[in-house]
């Protein structure tokens, strides 16, 4: 007989401060997680997760990334020195 796996989510706090939590059970750990974050993303605390927009710098057009081109023969020897020698 297959387990039923079980799970408690916090979906909100009381105006005390209190969690509100909802018992989750599925058949399998994936269902289980599907269901977690299907009850998160309702209750609306499944932003409490992503990241803030205060995270991303305040001009993101100064933000550059140089990009370095190397050859297949540089880039062998590089990983050949690093980690056969």
């Amino acid at each position: 007989m297959a387990k039923e796996h079980r799970l408690r989510v916090q979906i909100g706090t009381t105006e005390e401060g209190m969690p509100i939590t909802k018992q989750i059970s599925a058949k399998s750990e994936l269902e289980l997680a599907d269901k977690a974050v299907e009850a998160m993303v309702q209750s609306g605390r499944i932003y409490d997760f992503l990241p803030r927009e205060n995270m991303i710098p305040a001009d993101a057009s100064k933000v550059t990334t140089e990009v370095r081109k190397t050859s297949f023969r540089e880039y062998t020897r590089q990983w050949r020195s690093t980690y056969k020698q």
